[in-house]
Order: C-alpha cells, then sequence, then structure tokens
C-alpha cells in the first residue's frame, strides 16, 4: 500500500504546471500541434504585453519574438485579447510559431500608422489562430506610404516552409496576405483562412512553388480574391469560397509573365459568387502552363464566370495542356 501511495505522489510532483492559457482550444485536436508540444513557449504577456486594445503592445510583443529566435525557435503565445500594434513585427530568424487562440486573439493597426502587421523574412515559420485588424477606419490610404498588408512575406532570399492557418484577416489598406521578394518560397501552405474587407486583393502569391491555399474564405475585396503570379509551380488552390469582388477584378487571377516559369496550378472544387462588379470568377493568362480547373461553381459575374486563355504567345511553348473539367 505504502508503495502505492508512494507512486501517486511521485506523480503529482513530477506533473509539470500547465503552460496553457485556460481559453485556449486544445491543441491536441491537431497532430501538428501534438508534435509541437516540446518546443519552448512565451507568452507576450510575460514580455509586458496588456492585450487590453489600448495599450501599445508593439514592443512588447517584439521581444517575445527576440526571445523566441534567440533560443533557436519556439512559440510565441497570444491569450485573448486585443494587442494594438504601432509598429511593423519582424521575424527575421527562422523556426518561430505565433499561436493565439483564435479571432478572439486580435493585433490591431493603431490609428494613423498603415504599417505591415506582421513582416517575415526566414523558414519554417507558422502564423495560425489569431486575427489581424488593419483598422481601416483609423487609416488613410495615402499611395505608397500606406503599403499596409495584414501578414507580409517579404524576402531577400530563398524561404521554404511558411505556414498561415485558422486566420481571421480583415480591413487591411493593401493586401490580406502577400508574399513576393526578390527570390522564390518553397513550400507555403494557407488553410482555413476568412479574409474580408481589403482594400487591394485578399492574397497575392507573387513568389513561390509548391503551395497549396485550401478551405478558405475570401469575401469584400477591391481587387482580386487571390491572385497568383508565382515564379515556380505546382500550386493547388481547392475548397475557397470567393465573394464580392469589386472594381471589375477577378475571384482568382492567374497572371503568367513572359518573364517568369507559372505552371502546374490546380484550381478545384472552388465557389465564387458576386454581385456584378467583378469581370470573372477565374481568369488563367496565356503565359500560364500546365493548368487544371475542375469542379468550380462561379456566379454573379459581370462577364465568364471562368475564362481559360489556351493561345501560345510568343515566347511560349506548349501550354495546349489546359484541361478545364466538370465546373
Amino acid at each position: 500500500m505504502r508503495t502505492a501511495i508512494l507512486l501517486i505522489l511521485i506523480l503529482a510532483v513530477a506533473a509539470p504546471a500547465a503552460v496553457i492559457d485556460p481559453v485556449m482550444p486544445k491543441i491536441t485536436s491537431d497532430w501538428r500541434d501534438v508534435l509541437r508540444l516540446s518546443e519552448p513557449y512565451y507568452d507576450v504577456k510575460a514580455y509586458g504585453a496588456v492585450g487590453d486594445g489600448v495599450t501599445d503592445d508593439a514592443t512588447a510583443i517584439q521581444a517575445a519574438i527576440d526571445a523566441v529566435e534567440a533560443a533557436g525557435g519556439g512559440i510565441v503565445y497570444f491569450p485573448q485579447g486585443t494587442y494594438i500594434i504601432d509598429a511593423v513585427l519582424t521575424i527575421d530568424s527562422d523556426n518561430v510559431t505565433l499561436r493565439g487562440v483564435g479571432n478572439t486573439a486580435i493585433l490591431k493597426c493603431k490609428d494613423s500608422t498603415s504599417i505591415n502587421l506582421i513582416l517575415i523574412n526566414a523558414s519554417n515559420i507558422t502564423v495560425e489562430k489569431l486575427a489581424f485588424d488593419g483598422n481601416q477606419s483609423g487609416n488613410v490610404y495615402q499611395g505608397s506610404s500606406a503599403i499596409q498588408n495584414g501578414i507580409y512575406v517579404k524576402h531577400t532570399e530563398a524561404l521554404s516552409d511558411l505556414r498561415f492557418r485558422d486566420l481571421e484577416i480583415h480591413d487591411t489598406l493593401f493586401d490580406g496576405l502577400r508574399c513576393s521578394g526578390e527570390t522564390n518560397v518553397n513550400r507555403i501552405w494557407v488553410e482555413n483562412c476568412y479574409i474580408h474587407d481589403i482594400s487591394r486583393q485578399g492574397m497575392s502569391l507573387i513568389s513561390g512553388s509548391n503551395a497549396k491555399i485550401t478551405n478558405c474564405v475570401i469575401d469584400d475585396t477591391g481587387r482580386n480574391g487571390i491572385s497568383i503570379a508565382t515564379t515556380g509551380g505546382d500550386l493547388l488552390v481547392s475548397g475557397c469560397t470567393i465573394n464580392d469582388v469589386d472594381n471589375g477584378q477577378v475571384g482568382i487571377y492567374v497572371i503568367g509573365d513572359p518573364a517568369d516559369d507559372v505552371h502546374d496550378i490546380r484550381i478545384v472544387n472552388n465557389t465564387l459568387t458576386d454581385d456584378g462588379d467583378g469581370n470573372h470568377g477565374i481568369n488563367v493568362s496565356a503565359y500560364a502552363q500546365h493548368i487544371v480547373v475542375s469542379s468550380n461553381i462561379a456566379t454573379g459575374w459581370l462577364y465568364d464566370g471562368i475564362v481559360v486563355d489556351t493561345a501560345e504567345p510568343e515566347g511560349v511553348d506548349d501550354n495546349a495542356y489546359a484541361a478545364v473539367t466538370g465546373n
């Protein structure tokens, strides 16, 4: 009997204290979260963030990010709250995760700042379970001085393995999520994101390959819902819903260019609806090669719901492979 009691006491002492805020969803619901349980965990409030919707928390949050980077990687955790940001939060080192508790952990741009909320120039980065509020009502677009994206991957060297999931991004003066830079990004995943009330494009993928955009909802954008002008190939857009694209733009636009190698694009099982302001649900340009457009629904567009240009402009060989089926 004494042995059994001693064992129970040892187990009770050995059990670590919980480090996860009780309002956080059970992270064991996803195997990817289980694999990351051993990563160092940094709560932004331990670095001075308040999250009261008034206090400027940018310096405190950046301190938490810097600590993770100095440790070689880990999780920056955001409990429930509204975190006011007046300076760009930058991630310059690999192996960083930003994790919140869903759309009740909000990073909000401060009035009269018009900044990118997150700027990424590193590999193996995950941003999940957070909301990003560009605060359009408190900021005014002033040309190039207001290039404000929710999340901006602006890279100066080759990057890989970027994951964006379970996010809400809204009210930005530029794009919701933008990936562009001097080199290519390999392996990008965007899943289960809700992007809405965006002045420009919901997502812009300017330089990337091996990318998957799945199960996202994009609603009310000033320009294209998803704009793809990648230097590379193997890109999937699947299971997405895009509504209300304004100013004669396109739901999903694949923009080819003679200088780029845009190929192997699959656009499948998406629903695209508009109230007559947008030109096309899907538009694939002539310079894009090896395209599959299948099982999509496009309704309410000003012109054709789906346009795939299979012509061969000068300098482009064999782009006749464009399968359009079941739409």
